[in-house]
């Protein structure tokens, strides 16, 4: 079996993280620095994305490795994979048919408690998404500070979507350059009508979970260590007490991170 075109997917991965490493790193600490200064507050860090975009939300809370602060907001319908109907490719186009609608992006907003001085990452690899960019801009307009996670390369060949004629990275106060290719996808191969091998959701994932160590450094050298999940996936009996602990941790995470989120 040919390990060609493997090879091209991971160096290619490969050359988009080194770039991101170079480009980003000081802005990666500059929203961390924003991040754990809200989060030592007692303010919240919300994270937004649809589609695909999502994930790096999942990616960034709750998860092992993770700990209170963030408010983790995934629209399902916007998720791609909750049918609103329960048809088949009607899921989809479901999902495509909405984020097109900005004033949806309002609907997400008001359901959620966003303050003055909080934080709002939105995440969207093609930085046009329209609900991702009306949630920033209402987000923006109550005073909260807005972080794109965006690949400016596509941006810049996509023409907005968005009725202010804003993509993400012209809506926010800062940006994230995910530094994948305008198309995503990385890897030709002859005989494909499009190259295949999407790079965004890692890079964001890759940028998310950098940013959420980087706060932890942040908070703990501040003197403000948080309680971080641990893995509860031990085995036996001798590991018993690992895995209680890690759901207690668990529980209080939870509670103090979704003490504020959604409105009442």
């Amino acid at each position: 079996m040919s390990t060609v075109s493997t090879g091209k997917f991971f160096d290619a991965n490969a050359r988009i993280h080194e770039q991101i490493r170079v480009t980003q790193s000081e802005t990666m600490h500059r929203v961390a620095s924003l991040m754990a200064e809200v989060i030592a507050r007692g303010g919240i860090v919300h994270l937004f994305g649809s589609g695909h975009s999502s994930l790096v939300v999942q990616e960034m809370f709750p998860r092992i490795g993770s700990f209170a602060g963030f408010n983790p907001i995934v629209d399902l319908p916007l998720s791609r994979f909750t049918s609103m109907t329960g048809g088949g490719d009607t899921t989809h186009r479901a999902n495509l048919f909405l984020s097109t609608i900005e004033t949806y992006g309002r609907i997400i907003f008001e359901d959620q408690d966003i303050r003055p001085g909080d934080v709002l990452l939105c995440s969207t690899a093609t930085g046009i998404n329209a609900v991702t960019v009306d949630l920033a801009i209402c987000a923006k307009e109550v005073g909260a500070t807005t972080i794109a996670l965006t690949s400016i390369a596509h941006a810049m060949a996509s023409e907005p979507s968005h009725s202010s004629g804003k993509r993400l990275h012209e809506a926010c106060d800062v940006v994230i350059d995910l530094c994948t290719p305008a198309g995503d996808a990385a890897v030709h191969i002859d005989g494909l009508n499009a190259p295949v091998g999407g790079t965004s959701t890692i890079a964001a994932c890759l940028i998310g979970n950098a940013l959420v160590v980087e706060v932890a450094f942040i908070l703990t050298s501040r003197g403000k260590p948080p309680e971080v999940m641990p893995s509860a996936f031990y085995a036996g009996e001798v590991q018993r007490k690992k895995r209680e602990n890690a759901r207690k941790i668990y529980e209080r995470i939870w509670a103090e991170s979704s003490h504020r989120g959604r409105r009442k």
